[in-house]
């Protein structure tokens, strides 16, 4: 739709490239003209069919003449067919001048008191006149501005009121344009605070609504996304009622595919709004506010119909705000990111057999139309994109289509995003299944043919790729593709609009995946019409956004606040997008080390493969993602590592490599979030080398300790201690986390952690933590405490050793919010609690990861859990077992396991005694010490679920068993799990050190395992010791002792002293110390008897400062330092 000048003269050529037929409408053109180009008061507009009507309006003439310097020029256009043009053209009139001017349908009659616009299908009768009243009068004193309206059977109902508590000091309107092809009504009401409410109606030739303008002033401020304003309980009505009635009505609710029609009634006697006309819908999330309504008339063919029109104009776009930064999120932020349109919302209440609608003098403006239909075929069509003729909130009338570019010249040879011509042949031959779905052009038009129906967080992506693959293939005629382009320019501008999403009006979601992904779906289409005029606007939108994001939201570990779910969807939007801004040359994301800490983040935290997730070809074991925040259910994500592996191979290898390993390890998985029409899966190359990781033990700062050793190897460790709570919407409605076990291995195989992450396994009764007592009986029926544990977290201590990990961190649970998780009905009863805990407490977990892939010794877990705060508390752990008995049970493996209950559950029993084995699933079974408490009940259960995957092709029975334990009172459970191959001897255990220490005992030698809350001294046979937390492994020739706290050890031949967590190991003329002194050095003090000297292994900077004959000061540098000393002989 384009406009082509000559002197005094201008041409504007209506286009359909769409394929839709357009009725009549009124369309407006700026005009810029010369000194002596435009006389307005002898120009003409000519049409299609000859001469016809226009109006000029916020005409800017040049000095002391009528020639025009700017100004927009109105007429009615179409009716416009499918793939039709019409010309237009403005210019002098030539000897014509007695010629009348053409007409319109628009009428105005007028008095002093009031004026009637009106066209052949609706009337409006509104008040003229002006008044400053002496002394602020009250709301219900001044007139309204509509009087009455006019259904097209000529019937007048309705009327307007104000109403409020704060006193009006004046008010004047007027009709500011009377035709002929629009009318324009103004009204303007001064309050005594200074605020200012304007009402602008405006009716056009021809139409069949009205649209109304409604915007309030407030002197100190202008209107925003979260403006709140003292104007919410004053403003005025406009009554539809009052002469006609207005039995039921159909809401049009949500947007886009998820639009439904929902009839409803009008409840006279309804004390709640019956909707809400509102500027965003969202997904559906909002069944009381929708953006288009239809009441139906009684005993009338007409119906009204309702739109709210121009959202992103109801709401001024922040420069900043609150909620751009994802971290610091609460669950309170969505209503503060909501505030502002929220308020702004329409309610319609029940009045004079109709309803009213209501709108407040908050600061900010509403745009919507009222008009009337016969019925409402076609409105839902609309709405879709289906077609034109009925308003909607979409920038779909011909007016606001003229002013797009849907035709263009082409500057770009597709494909060009991810690939050339060239280069995607290539990619097909090792992927042909991912060339095969590319190479299918149904989606693309199938979507083309539905822009407004379509989904606009998940399939915009793959329609993007699929033009970029084929608009240039030769695969359309020049007439499909001029149409093709068009739609696609035309989707790219509903993506974009803020009528679908704008996160600066605070039209968004609660999660942050959503905002990401609709700004880099944004980015997409920009990149796919890179030679549009509006191209790089587009792509740089998204690409601007992920910059800021970067900087702001990811830490410096990587982490992204989200669940381990969500936030993949989040990362692989920076991925797809940082892949293309690259190859267009915008931005180099790949520079950025925190992109990169990102990609290593979410690799890191995939569990190592689980026997259950079976994926590839031959199916084998995959590594899934941790199981904490919401959605994950042990997802294989390894699509992205492959695109990340492809992408880097020329320039950073080492970081190929790598990613490249962890795709390998999900079996080669193609989940890549949302489809890009197989392009991520040809991008990877299963010929490019892979390299195993050397990742180690290491705290997340705000997600928790992630315990490891042995990545990629069978004896792979993993634990996942998940101590923060997760700060934002999508991880406040999965509270519970917070204090966890997410998930263990041990030996290579999974031994425990939570279930997979839906809201049926996901209260806090199905977590590996402490909480308080909690009664369930499914069979009462009874609704139990929900799992929103407001929890915050104190770190007191880590050690990250050779040998083994340990984390101190005290949890203050201060609150229990009401989340809508339940304890699923299919869960056995819990055991029977005297009485249920509240908030708040306390508890102190201590935990110990000891590491036994060296192969001397056990791998195990001691968790040490103190509670305070007065609360009957419990103890909950779940294992991949079969079942858990004695050990002299589970001893006699085959009857044991006779009944065992495989997928299924089975009801709680009591179990007797401290010493309990969980037979595993999967070959390593979980011996279990119970050091404390000694003396109360404990009980196992089983329970689980089937559960699906994204990645992986088949559900699961994913089925564990539950240790309880209880306390009435305040006091420590104590708990050591050792990980043992079935086969294998158990170990023995034996509590020790007054209750501090548990003794592991077997043919390896033994460990003394010694924890406590603060720094205290022990004594266990001839070792004297001082610490919060040690571990002495007494191995055949050496001895070995992980300090997890500073501490001091003795014996009859040795001493060591350190400050800060160290392992020592002591053999026969040698002794390796490993520490991590941190910032500063460490000064570890050794006695033992010989003479010392710094062996040639020992780390740069380390030095040895002999003391006496018998030993000296190891002086660390700061970091993590290695020392060896060695005997002198």
């Amino acid at each position: 739709m384009c406009a082509a000048a000559q002197s005094g003269t201008i041409d504007w050529t209506l286009r359909d490239r769409l394929g839709w037929n357009w009725p009549q409408s009124v369309v407006t053109y700026r005009v810029m003209g010369g000194k002596s180009e435009y006389d307005a008061s002898s120009l003409k507009l000519v049409g299609p069919n000859g001469p016809q009507a226009f109006q000029l309006s916020d005409v800017e003439y040049w000095p002391s003449t009528t020639f025009i310097r700017s100004g927009c020029v109105s007429f009615v256009a179409g009716p416009l067919a499918a793939y039709g043009e019409q010309k237009y053209i403005l210019g002098p009139r030539k000897g014509d001048g007695s010629v009348p001017a053409p007409s319109t349908d628009l009428n105005i009659a007028s008095n002093e008191t009031e004026a009637t616009l009106s066209t052949s299908v609706l009337g409006i009768k509104v008040r003229l006149g002006s008044q400053i009243y002496s002394s602020p009068v009250p709301p219900e004193q001044v007139p309204g501005p509509v009087l009455s309206l006019r259904l097209p059977d000529g019937t007048w109902f309705g009327r307007s009121r104000l109403y409020g508590s704060t006193p009006i000091s004046g008010w004047s309107a007027c009709v500011s344009d009377a035709g002929p092809v629009f009318a324009r009504y103004v009204a303007s009401y001064s309050y005594a605070d200074g605020r200012v409410l304007q009402i602008r109606i405006s009716l056009n030739a021809g139409d069949y609504a009205a649209c109304f303008d409604c915007t309030v002033r407030a002197l100190s401020c202008r209107p925003s996304a979260d403006s709140q304003d003292a104007g919410s309980s004053d403003g005025w009505e406009l009554v539809l009622g009052n002469g006609i009635a207005l039995p039921e009505g159909v809401k049009i609710q949500g947007m886009r595919y998820l639009a439904k029609e929902v009839p409803f009634r009008v409840d006279p006697g309804s004390a709640d709004p019956l909707f809400y006309l509102t500027p965003w819908a969202g997904d559906g999330w909002f069944a009381d506010s929708p953006t288009v309504v239809r009441l139906k008339t009684q005993g009338r063919e007409s119906e009204i119909h309702l739109s709210a029109r121009r959202p992103g104009e109801w709401v001024e776009p922040r420069r900043e705000a609150p909620w751009f930064n994802f971290t610091r999120w609460s669950f309170e932020m969505i209503d503060v990111m909501w505030s502002g349109w929220r308020g702004l919302r329409i309610p319609a209440v029940p009045a004079d057999d109709g309803v009213a609608l209501r709108l407040n003098s908050i600061a900010g403006r509403r745009i919507w139309t009222v008009g009337f239909k016969p019925n409402g075929d076609g409105l839902l069509d609309a709405f879709l994109c289906r077609g034109a003729g009925h308003y909607t909130p979409l920038p779909t009338t011909l007016d606001e289509l003229k002013d797009m570019t849907l035709e263009w010249p082409d500057g770009v040879k597709h494909p060009s995003m991810f690939a050339s011509a060239e280069e995607l042949k290539s990619m097909a031959e090792r992927n042909p299944a991912a060339w095969r779905d590319m190479s299918n052009v149904a989606p693309l038009t199938n979507n083309l043919s539905n822009l407004g129906a379509l989904d606009y967080m998940r399939v915009i992506m793959d329609t993007a790729v699929r033009y970029d693959a084929h608009i240039d293939s030769g695969v359309f005629t020049a007439e499909e593709r001029t149409r093709v382009k068009a739609r696609m320019a035309l989707l790219a501008h509903l993506v974009a609009d803020p009528t679908h999403w704008s996160f600066e009006r605070g039209f968004c979601s609660g999660n942050p995946n959503m905002t990401v992904s609709r700004y880099a779906n944004i980015s997409f289409l920009g990149f796919a019409l890179w030679d549009h005029p509006m191209g790089r606007q587009w792509a740089s939108f998204g690409v601007e956004w992920m910059k800021r994001w970067l900087r702001e939201v990811v830490d410096d570990s990587g982490s992204w606040p989200e669940s381990a779910h969500y936030a993949r969807v989040s990362w692989a939007d920076f991925v797809d997008v940082a892949i293309l801004a690259r190859n267009r040359g915008m931005h180099d994301f790949f520079s950025d080390p925190k992109f990169r800490k990102m990609a290593l983040f979410y690799e890191k935290t995939m569990m190592p493969p689980h026997p259950l997730r079976l994926n590839g070809a031959p199916p084998a074991p995959a590594r899934v993602t941790a199981l904490y925040g919401r959605g994950t259910r042990m997802d294989a994500w390894g699509g992205m590592a492959s695109a990340l592996a492809a992408v880097s191979a020329g320039n950073d290898p080492a970081f190929s490599r790598v990613m490249q390993w962890c795709w390998k390890e999900t079996g080669w998985s193609e989940m890549f979030s949302h489809s890009t029409a197989g392009m991520t899966a040809l991008l990877a190359d299963r010929s490019l080398p892979a390299e195993a990781p050397s990742w180690e033990s290491e705290r997340l700062p705000t997600l928790g300790y992630l315990l490891r050793s042995g990545v990629g190897t069978p004896v792979e460790s993993y634990l996942l201690f998940v101590t923060e709570y997760m700060r934002s919407p999508d991880g406040e409605i999965w509270p519970p986390d917070t204090g966890s076990i997410a998930g263990w291995y041990a030996l290579g195989k999974p031994l425990g952690g939570a279930f997979s992450r839906a809201p049926e396994t996901a209260h806090s009764v199905t977590v590996n933590r402490v909480l308080p007592a909690v009664n369930w009986d499914p069979a009462s029926g009874a609704s139990v405490q929900g799992a929103g544990f407001v929890t915050s977290s104190r770190h007191d201590g880590a050690a990250f050793l050779p040998g083994a990990d340990y984390a101190n961190v005290l949890f203050d649970v201060w609150s229990n919010r009401d989340f809508w998780l339940s304890i699923p009905k299919e869960m056995p009863g819990l055991p029977k609690r005297q009485r249920e805990g509240r908030t708040p407490y306390k508890w102190r977990r201590q935990l110990w990861r000891v590491d036994g892939t060296r192969g001397d010794g056990p791998s195990y877990l001691a968790l040490r859990d103190t509670v305070s705060g007065g609360e009957p508390t419990q103890w909950h752990f779940w294992t991949w077992s079969e079942k858990i008995g004695t050990p002299e049970e589970a001893a006699a493996r085959e009857s044991f396991l006779a009944d065992k209950p495989g997928a299924k559950t089975a009801q709680c029993r009591e179990l007797k005694g401290n010493r309990f084995t969980a037979v595993g699933q999967f070959g390593v079974d979980v011996e279990y010490y119970i050091a404390a408490p000694t003396d109360t009940p404990r009980h196992t259960l089983r329970f689980g679920v089937s559960q699906g995957a994204y990645g992986v092709a088949r559900a699961i029975p994913e089925y564990q068993d539950l240790l309880c334990l209880q306390r009435e009172d305040d006091g420590e459970y104590f708990v050591v799990l050792c990980a043992r191959e079935q086969g294998a001897a158990a170990p023995q255990f034996e509590t020790c050190a007054e209750g501090r220490g548990v003794r592991i005992s077997g043919d390896f030698g033994s460990d003394i395992l010694f924890v406590c809350q603060e720094r205290s001294a022990g004594k266990v046979g001839s070792y004297q010791f001082e610490a919060e937390a040690l571990v002495i492994q007494e191995r055949a020739g050496s001895l070995r002792l992980l300090f997890g706290s500073p501490g001091h050890f003795a014996s009859e031949r040795l001493s060591i002293r350190t400050p800060v967590p160290a392992e020592a190991e002591i053999s026969d003329g040698k002794i390796l110390v490993f520490a991590r002194p941190g910032d500063d050095q460490a000064r570890i003090e050794i006695e033992h008897a010989g003479s010392w000297t710094l062996g040639k292994e020992s780390d740069k900077g380390v030095k040895w400062l002999p003391a006496h004959e018998r030993g000296g000061t190891l002086c660390l540098p700061p970091g993590t330092a290695k020392a060896v000393l060695t005997k002198r002989r």
